[in-house]
């Protein structure tokens, strides 16, 4: 399809759609559902639910920008430490909600999310048109919390009001309008697209993108036929059923910007102008789309206190040059004035002699007898002042000349040390500004590598590499226990725990493959170290393991079987005396566009950490908590590769962590 067809100027698109809406609901609804919320953050004009889904065992973001979008992220930091304190107002309201359902009235570019809370139901409105808002309502529909206030003609957005919908020209049956409701609808003295964008309330995308499948050149309403309001009312069904049974997420580059996000692909950007980029889900597209706007915001946040260091600085620097200007003037000034006295030193205390003569017998007004280089004269204080080839001399007749000329140098001597020291204090405050320049692009670089920073699925759980490639993953609590089998475990895994009371589930995802010893042995010591024997402080401990076949979690009839426990039939394969000794290291991964940079946390046996770790410490249990263990480490590490591990805090290592512990080995790179 040939752009050209159209003479519709294409803006960049800057918000979601009731359309994107739809598909985006219909694609993360599910997830949503059951989920509770454990904290809110506000961010500028951004709401940002922190929810946890105990069924999947898994926690994200659901981030709100009002008039603009809503998307879930799982990001690789921490808002609540690192970027904005929770919102005690907004979570007061909202503590230990669940999610019932979440629904779009009607095709409205709003959406509502239902809550359960205890007792009571509430209701979260998260509004993407234009001056929208997010608001909390009551039972009743009263608004108890919004995020900005708005007084409007037709509805008031206030605590205490009743929430309304913003009124609707028409309600219309897109998937069966016909020829005729069109017609009646359709306004004229438009043009086609502006048209059906006024007329319909369809997205700009989806009125464009009909008027070049019809082939109707953005004529004028007017000069529509039957065929054209027939091929319309095709067009528009076929698009939004298409678009809601199979979108197509993407989003569209014009000289390598991106300029919209779409669930299916407008015909304008067929052509060689434009580049797709095809999306694996409609939220994936909205996230990325927004990306650099969240990004900006996270940094501006992140460095606010130093950006204002730094303006202040500036703006001294910029006092200090305006008075050195002022200083080097004036020195250069009384450098030429102080070689004219050198030059006629005899002849200007000559002068002076005459004048102080002349004064003693009180003719100030014979003064100017006494030479013609006298330009003024100042009895009230006792000076006057002498010019010389365009320079100026202020002398005080109560010194002998010899006290001026001293006075002279010493004013000149003052002059250079203002001067050194405004050089100093500018030289410090350089190094300051260097120091704040760099802080901010440590900052940046940071939010930049973790907002690009691929989280895979099993970083949700314990988890590691094999020597021999084989990705094991455990449970770090009883949920995630029950998750791991009911979701991941396949027949041909293999899955390990040690021999005690309250453990990891730790499954070896064999792919089909046959399992060495090497790697059972590797799982084992890593269930070992993450059960409660850690904690007990054993040394070591039995690890059994099956098949995934052999595992079920129906217990026999009229049994119970306790959350996170499950049914083994079968033969157990018994690993005596497993060593309770675990390596947490940092590793690099790459980001999105290739690049080795980032690094997270590992752990694992040593024989395994030690090949892809940069450092490692080597753990057993023992009585120092996890966090301080984690800080040493840290502060080890960024003595000898700062700028490399800037991407990893406290937290990251702190969790790979089993519980109390003691460093007997430490291993940092040269």
């Amino acid at each position: 399809m040939d752009p050209s067809n159209s003479t519709q100027h294409y803006r960049q698109k800057n918000s979601m759609s009731w359309l994107d809406i739809k598909v985006w609901l219909r694609e993360v609804a599910e997830k949503l559902v059951g989920s509770y919320i454990d904290d809110i953050y506000v961010l500028d004009k951004l709401l940002i639910f922190k929810l946890k889904n105990v069924k999947h065992s898994e926690e994200f973001l659901l981030i709100t920008e009002p008039g603009r979008r809503i998307s879930i992220a799982k990001l690789a930091l921490r808002l609540k430490e690192d970027y904005v304190k929770s919102s005690s107002v907004w979570k007061s309201s909202l503590r230990n909600c669940s999610i019932i359902n979440v629904e779009q009235p009607d095709c409205e570019r709003i959406i509502f999310i239902n809550l359960k809370c205890r007792e009571e139901t509430r209701k979260v409105v998260i509004e993407l048109l234009p001056r929208g808002v997010v608001a909390i309502l009551d039972d009743d529909n009263t608004i108890l919390l919004v995020s900005s206030y708005r007084k409007m003609k037709d509805r008031s957005l206030i605590p205490k009001s009743k929430y309304m919908l913003p009124p609707k020209g028409r309600n219309l049956d897109y998937y069966n309008v016909s020829v005729e409701n069109l017609k009646n609808i359709v306004l004229n003295g438009h043009n086609v697209v502006l048209s059906l964008i006024k007329s319909l309330d369809i997205p700009p995308e989806l009125a464009d993108t009909i008027n070049l499948l019809c082939k109707l050149g953005n004529k004028e309403v007017s000069s529509l036929n039957e065929m054209d309001y027939e091929c319309i009312a095709v067009k528009l069904r076929e698009l939004l059923l298409t678009t809601m049974e199979r979108p197509t997420p993407c989003i569209v580059y014009k000289n390598s910007s991106m300029v919209g996000f779409y669930p299916f692909i407008p015909a304008r950007f067929y052509g060689d102008e434009y580049r797709v980029e095809y999306m694996q889900s409609f939220n994936d597209t909205v996230e990325k789309y927004f990306s650099e706007s969240f990004k900006s915001l996270l940094i501006s946040k992140k460095i606010e206190t130093t950006a204002n260091e730094l303006e202040r600085l500036k703006k001294s620097l910029e006092v200090i040059d305006k008075n050195l200007v002022e200083l080097r003037r004036r020195k250069e000034y009384f450098e030429n004035l102080m070689k004219m006295v050198n030059e006629f030193y005899a002849e200007l205390e000559r002068i002076h002699e005459c004048v102080r003569s002349m004064v003693k017998s009180s003719a100030w007004k014979h003064v100017e007898s006494c030479s013609n280089f006298i330009a003024d004269l100042k009895p009230d204080k006792g000076l006057y002042k002498v010019s010389i080839s365009g320079l100026e001399l202020e002398v005080d007749v109560r010194k002998s000349f010899a006290e001026n000329y001293f006075a002279l140098l010493k004013f000149l001597s003052d002059i250079s040390r203002s001067i050194k020291r405004a050089l100093e204090e500018r030289n410090n405050i350089e190094i300051k500004i260097n120091e704040l320049n760099s802080i901010i692009k440590d900052e940046t670089k940071i939010i930049e590598l973790k907002l690009s920073k691929k989280i895979e699925w099993y970083e949700k759980f314990h988890w590691m590499i094999s020597s021999e490639g084989f990705l094991i993953i455990g449970g770090k609590d009883a949920s995630q226990n029950n998750k791991l089998i009911k979701r991941y475990l396949k027949d041909n895994d293999i899955v390990l725990h040690a021999d005690v009371h309250g453990a990891s589930t730790v499954i070896i995802k064999t792919s089909d493959r046959n399992v060495d010893e090497k790697t059972l042995k590797e799982a084992a010591e890593f269930a070992a170290s993450y059960s409660k024997a850690w904690k007990a402080g054993l040394t070591s401990i039995d690890v059994f393991w099956v098949y995934g076949s052999q595992i079920s979690l129906k217990p026999p009839s009229g049994e119970y079987l306790p959350k996170g426990a499950f049914m083994v039939y079968g033969k157990k394969n018994y690993i005596s005396n497993v060593k309770l000794m675990l390596a947490v290291g940092v590793e690099s991964i790459d980001t999105e566009d290739g690049n080795k940079a980032i690094v997270r946390a590992i752990a694992g046996p040593e024989e395994v950490i030690k090949r892809r770790a940069h450092a490692y410490m080597v753990l057993v249990p023992g009585s120092e908590n996890p966090y301080s263990i984690a800080k040493t480490f840290l502060e080890n590490l960024k003595r000898v590769l700062k700028n490399y591990v800037i991407t990893v805090d406290v937290k990251d290592i702190e969790l790979k962590i089993p519980g109390r512990s003691k460093i007997i080995k430490l291993v940092m790179p040269s």
